[in-house]
């Protein structure tokens, strides 16, 4: 039986009941400490002359912090500090926040401190999502839907990443690959279900995106599932 993306929202809704708390904490959390999650707090600070330190929330809505001072030199230091932090933990955060995901399908503990299980894979997370990130630019620069395709490709390489903590990043990145030859456009059709939540998340400033990313990543943590149960391949190359 193949599932269809009505079938794989309606097991996140199930799995996410009694969850929901913990799972848009969980997606809040992550988005702060640099997990490449479908949320992103996209703050940003920068000085404007005579307006001090403006920040940027959401690519839109921008207010000013502070008036130009010691103080907004200090909050700019911080941000620099806060981007090199994201850098260095970010695909550690990120494999912990499929994790939880993962374990939150397959019925294991799910708790906000399942974020910071990976917390010694900073190399490891790091190269995965270097690596998958430089891929789907050198396609797109081939061309759009190659790009596309490849970031479909690769959907699965931190689920991957965390059930085979033996395979280097390349080979899980091809393992995701291999995986998902012949299933990118389920995986496509799946994504382009929320588009109505999605629509309505952008109403909120945003905020909505925190209760949809859960509500997404537990359907393709099941999608991820479905392709184990029917034997896909996992090995590299």
């Amino acid at each position: 039986m193949q599932y269809s993306a009505s079938d794989f929202r309606a097991m996140a809704r199930e799995k996410l009941s009694g969850k929901w708390g913990t799972a848009i904490l969980i997606t809040l959390l992550a988005s702060i400490l640099g997990a490449a999650t479908m949320v992103s707090l996209e703050i940003e600070l920068k000085f404007e002359s005579g307006r001090g330190i403006v920040v940027t929330l959401f690519e839109e809505y921008a207010f000013t912090l502070l008036k130009e001072g010691p103080i907004s030199g200090m909050l700019a230091v911080v941000a620099i500090v806060w981007g090199i932090v994201f850098l260095v933990i970010g695909g550690a955060m990120t494999l912990g926040y499929f994790q939880f995901f993962q374990n939150l399908v397959r019925k294991e503990e799910a708790e906000v401190n399942t974020l910071f299980v990976h917390k010694k894979k900073l190399w490891h997370g790091f190269c995965i999502n270097f690596l998958q990130g430089l891929y789907i630019v050198l396609w797109t620069l081939c061309f759009i839907i190659p790009g596309i395709m490849a970031g479909y490709s690769y959907g699965m390489a931190h689920f991957i990443a965390n059930d085979h903590p033996e395979m280097s990043a390349s080979e899980v990145l091809t393992a995701s690959k291999v995986m998902m030859d012949g299933n990118r456009w389920r995986l496509f059709c799946l994504e382009i279900s929320f588009i109505g939540w999605a629509i309505l998340s952008a109403f909120t400033l945003g905020l909505g995106s925190f209760v949809l990313a859960p509500y997404v990543e537990t359907a393709k943590a099941h999608f991820y599932q479905d392709l184990l149960h029917n034997g896909m391949q996992l090995e590299n190359g």
